[in-house]
């Protein structure tokens, strides 16, 4: 399973809302997301993003806790 697959349907519903706004930015997240199986692997670009996107400060145990 993915970290794309591990989202919840409302973390999916935003990250189409961010389609709308940030296309380009949004479907290189969706694919860094769908590319790693675990968050640890994201790049720190792809950390800063999924937390800006969600709304929560970019630190490890955070992202860690949101993937759970």
């Amino acid at each position: 399973m993915n970290l794309y697959d591990k989202l919840s349907p409302e973390a999916v519903k935003v990250l189409d809302q961010e389609m709308i706004k940030y296309p380009y930015s949004t479907t290189a997240l969706i694919r860094g997301l769908k590319e790693n199986r675990y968050c640890l692997d994201l790049t720190l670009n792809q950390c800063h993003r999924v937390a800006a996107v969600f709304g929560f400060e970019c630190t490890l145990t955070n992202i860690i806790n949101f993937f759970e």
